[in-house]
């Protein structure tokens, strides 16, 4: 991702009551997207 420093890291916490199966696979998904698979963190 341009424009934001290496030093940024990023923690995701997913919150699913039920309603929202997907959302992990989601996440996932944009998380490689934005290139932040090696600056991330999801609980």
């Amino acid at each position: 991702m341009t424009g934001i420093s290496p030093s940024v890291k990023l923690n995701i916490e997913l919150k699913d009551y039920g309603y929202s199966p997907e959302i992990s696979r989601a996440a996932i998904e944009l998380v490689k997207e934005m290139g932040f698979e090696s600056r991330v963190v999801i609980t």
